[in-house]
């Protein structure tokens, strides 16, 4: 037996899929929930993917936010499946 450069972590499937669908990975869920958010009546700065790449603890982007504000309270609660994945 051969042992492969990636240990078990490869693949023999050349017709796999392994990247996540769009609009299904985390990211993309938080971008979503934060949306929701907004139309929900959220009053929350445009958050964007470079934005949680660039702050993956999110500490920066939850900062931001006034949590204090019941509108904020109201719409989390609104939009709070979408966030079921996570």
């Amino acid at each position: 037996t051969t042992a492969t450069p990636c240990g078990d972590k490869c693949s023999d499937n050349a017709d796999a899929d392994f990247f996540v669908a769009a609009g299904e990975g985390e990211i993309d869920q938080l971008l979503a929930f934060f949306d929701c958010a907004r139309a929900e009546g959220a009053d929350l700065p445009e958050i964007t993917a470079a934005d949680i790449l660039g702050d993956p603890t999110l500490e920066n982007v939850l900062g931001s936010i006034d949590f204090s504000d019941p509108s904020v309270a109201l719409a989390f609660a609104a939009c709070e499946a979408l966030l079921a994945d996570i």
